[in-house]
């Protein structure tokens, strides 16, 4: 605090603006595998193919490392680590490396079908707020099948398994195909869709098409998606004039009969996104006097953070109080979590789910039958009467009005200027469903106390 010595007036700049939240990168991406050359069991970072190859090699026949990460930037991705394995293999992968791996989003193993690797790398996933690419572990759905189940038994949800594998022009030579495993093209279009729509968009769809892929390895068919995707499987799949594209956005825990609430990819993903965002974003935060003060200040940020994602489309509601809420008060806290200086921050986000299912109901619309009683008539000009249905069918319109002479049938016109003064006309607005009478100069009145009904036919949605 500056010490004021003399009287007078004394300007100081303040800052009243809370400390903001970094949204942490979505897509850096680790890969682990086997390579020719290079360093061995450390993460080795590159931001293109080009230096992949330079550090590494390039492409080696023997190892699925190369191809998926020539894919990986091919789709989109710009930010990679490598940790290289020995090309004779080893059954022990240096997960620990990915330790120096600051922001990490995204782990793929290609080719990987190792139970307890994948497992382990689940894990690591998982306590890293990182996502998982599984590759399938051949031409068998099945066996994908039955790898997904088993990985689902571990409870995490930050992993999705594709299938099958993709097919490739052999950059080793001309004119040859070879199946490669997908994951690094998967995690490119991951990368691609974070940039221009945002983590809480499905990396899935027509807008997901795999660059640099010829084709997949096994044609999958719309029946083959059903039972793919009920144990939680994402199809790739090959559309005419469209190319190789993803076709599931599920993790691996959005098998059918698990109901969980990460079954889906973005879900998932944005969760990871806002947790990690926030664990960063708080830091500042320890040590300081815990109460309403600091309180005020983390849920002012917090609300802040989370209101930028509503407002970029990421959480559903039409407002913010319905898309998201932030707790850090008494409420929130309990004595004991004061006295062991604990401070709880309570946040909770509806997010938007992808449409899985879109359903297109096609029917003819109808028209109904209608009689309406609508008297008595008031003998006022101009009487207006709204109908209870709407919209009118003008055609078949039927209105009568009860006189001394018994009831008649009055005429529908366009126009009631020009009719006489006993002219029995009327005019029908039919979107309002509106019967307008003349005024004893245009058009009769009908007369007071009298009746009147009318049969019309009117249109209906056929949902109702």
């Amino acid at each position: 605090m500056p010490e004021y010595l003399a009287p007078g007036v004394y300007v100081e700049e303040v800052s009243f603006r809370a400390k903001s939240i970094e949204g942490v990168s979505t897509s850096t991406t680790a890969f682990v595998g086997m390579v020719a050359e290079g360093p061995l069991g450390e993460a080795v970072h590159i931001r293109s193919f080009a230096d992949y190859e330079r550090t590494f090699g390039g492409i080696h026949p023997d190892c699925d490392l190369g191809y998926a990460v020539q894919l990986f930037f091919a789709n989109g991705g710009t930010d990679a680590w490598i940790v290289g394995l020995p090309s004779e293999g080893s059954s022990v992968v240096p997960l620990g490396a990915l330790d120096a791996v600051p922001g990490l989003a995204l782990l793929c193993l290609p080719g990987e079908a190792d139970r307890g690797i994948l497992a382990a790398a689940l894990g690591y996933a998982e306590r890293r707020r990182a996502f998982l690419i599984v590759d399938p572990p051949g031409p068998d759905p099945e066996a994908a099948v039955a790898l997904a189940r088993e990985l689902a038994s571990t409870g995490s949800a930050s992993g999705a398994l594709y299938y099958p594998l993709a097919r490739i022009a052999d950059p080793l030579e001309e004119g040859r195909e070879l199946a490669c495993p997908p994951s690094g093209a998967v995690a490119g279009v991951y990368a691609r869709t974070d940039a221009s729509r945002g983590v809480w968009k499905a990396p899935a769809g027509l807008e997901a098409v795999l660059l640099g892929i010829t084709g997949v390895d096994v044609a999958v068919q719309e029946a083959d998606v059903e039972p793919l995707q009920a144990a939680g499987v994402n199809a790739i799949r090959t559309f005419p004039t469209v190319g190789t594209v993803v076709w599931g956005a599920r993790t691996i825990q959005g098998a059918d009969e698990a109901a969980s609430e990460w079954k889906y990819v973005p879900v998932r993903r944005l969760a990871l996104y806002i947790e990690e965002s926030l664990d960063l974003g708080t830091q500042w935060a320890v040590f300081e006097p815990n109460d309403e003060p600091l309180w005020a200040t983390l849920r002012l940020n917090v609300g802040e953070f989370l209101n930028g994602l509503f407002r970029a489309g990421a959480l559903q509601g039409r407002s913010q109080r319905e898309a998201y809420f932030v707790k850090c008060d008494r409420d929130a806290m309990t004595q004991d979590d004061l006295d062991n200086g604990v401070v709880r921050i309570v946040v909770g986000f509806a997010p938007l789910r992808p449409a899985e299912f879109v359903v297109v109901q096609i029917g003819q619309q109808t028209a109904r039958q209608a009689t309406e009683q609508l008297g008595p008539a008031t003998g006022e000009p101009g009487q207006e009467i709204s109908l209870a249905r709407r919209p009118v069918r003008r055609e078949g319109f039927v209105l009568q009005v009860e006189g001394p002479l018994g009831w008649t049938s009055w005429t529908l016109v366009e126009q009631l200027e020009g009719c006489s003064t006993d002219d029995p006309a009327f005019t029908l607005d039919a979107e309002a469903g509106v019967i307008r009478f003349g005024d004893g100069v245009s058009g009769a009145i009908p007369p007071a106390g009298g009746g009147i009904q009318a049969s019309y036919r009117y249109g209906s949605d056929p949902s109702e």
